[in-house]
């Protein structure tokens, strides 16, 4: 067997077995998050997470605006797209009007993640919203974060307008920039 073969083949094997670990971590029943909502609490627990890229967070940015959490991993394949998507989100509304908070968990989930993934994951998705570590800390906040990606629209109260939580064997896998900027319109447009 030659070497490119090789590596060729040694790749393919991982994302498939990326995969399969995937469907595994995402096996578990989804939890609906009706009673979830961003009040005073939660919104210092989100703070208080670590940065990934260094950006600064205060409870107060997350105050009178409308917040999108969405929950990822650098393994995990449609959070992949569903960065491209948020960033297309954030390229159309101001800090100020929309937060966008990507909050990494489950990255050590049978060995598949580590710190040079997700550097990697970061460095190649380069997003302009922030990103925070170590959500397994605010992952009951959310109804208990089971399954990737999930994604929470708060208005600016701090209500849930909106989730998308991967269902097992959906064939819808994320979150898209049509859907997102339609919820946001709606919250924009009525105040």
């Amino acid at each position: 067997m030659s070497q490119t073969y090789g590596r060729k083949l040694r790749a393919g094997l991982t994302v498939l077995f990326a995969a399969g670990l995937f469907a595994v971590a995402s096996a578990a029943s989804a939890v609906r998050a009706e009673t979830v909502n961003l009040d005073a609490v939660q919104r210092e627990a989100i703070a208080g997470l670590p940065s990934l890229r260094g950006e600064s967070l205060n409870a107060a940015d997350l105050e009178g605006r409308i917040v999108v959490v969405a929950f990822f991993a650098s393994w995990c394949p449609p959070c992949n797209p569903e960065f491209d998507h948020l960033e297309a989100v954030r390229s159309k509304y101001p800090a100020s009007q929309v937060e966008i908070l990507a909050v990494n968990i489950f990255e050590s989930f049978s060995g598949l993640g580590s710190d040079d993934r997700l550097k990697g994951f970061l460095k190649l998705k380069n997003p302009s919203f922030v990103t925070l570590g170590n959500g397994e800390i605010i992952s009951e906040a959310f109804g208990t974060v089971k399954r990737i990606p999930s994604v929470y629209v708060f208005d600016s109260r701090g209500q849930l307008a909106f989730d998308f939580i991967h269902g097992e064997g959906a064939k819808k896998t994320h979150v898209e920039e049509d859907e997102l900027t339609e919820v946001i319109e709606k919250l924009l447009a009525s105040g």
